[in-house]
């Protein structure tokens, strides 16, 4: 199917989700700009796949933004399946062995802040727990050895990472109020993807 065919089609779904005239719609304008909400996406991906006789990732429309580049990615797709090209298969599954490319790796573990060191970490057998650093909290005060007491840890020892104090807001474009409210699993995440 061409690039034209799919931008057509696109713009008569959304003209119709909105009740637009189809003049009206801008095949470069953001999806998010016209206001289609998530149930709107997950049904015209729906409607995309019985229009193309094909499975389609739920996250196309979020990946390829506005009409143009989405129907740009469809097109070429529809081409190189046709061509039998190597790539995933209607479930994602790779249909040959083909080399890949590792364009970046980062990781943070107890006793490990980058693959090299947690790399030497496993190779060396090291076990990386340890005792609560006494920077994170006093242990003693919560400490109790029976488990059923409410509130209070039953072991001095845990999987500990170094300077999860250190994330710098400023750098991400984040406020410091806002960090301080983040689970420090998306501080890490924001870190960690910069560093790969």
């Amino acid at each position: 199917m061409k690039v034209k065919e799919i931008q057509d089609w696109l713009i008569r779904q959304i003209a119709d989700i909105l009740d637009m005239d189809p003049s009206e719609i801008d095949i470069r304008e953001p999806f998010a700009n016209y206001g289609i909400s998530s149930l709107d996406v997950i049904t015209l991906s729906g409607d995309l796949e019985t229009f193309l006789g094909r499975r389609l990732s739920p996250t196309l429309a979020y990946d390829y933004p506005n009409i143009i580049s989405l129907s740009r990615y469809l097109a070429e797709e529809n081409a190189a399946a046709q061509a039998g090209s190597t790539g995933p298969d209607q479930q994602g599954q790779w249909t040959k062995n083909e080399p890949i490319a590792i364009i970046g790796m980062s990781c943070r573990f107890p006793g490990a802040e980058n693959p090299a060191a947690f790399w030497e970490l496993l190779s060396h057998g090291v076990d990386a727990i340890r005792e609560v650093p006494e920077d994170r909290w006093q242990k003693d005060r919560f400490f109790d050895p029976d488990p059923t007491v409410p509130g209070k840890a039953i072991s001095y020892w845990g999987g500990f990472l170094d300077e999860i104090d250190r994330f710098d807001p400023f750098f991400f474009g984040i406020s410091p109020a806002e960090a301080e409210n983040m689970d420090p699993q998306q501080r890490m995440l924001l870190e960690l993807s910069y560093e790969a």
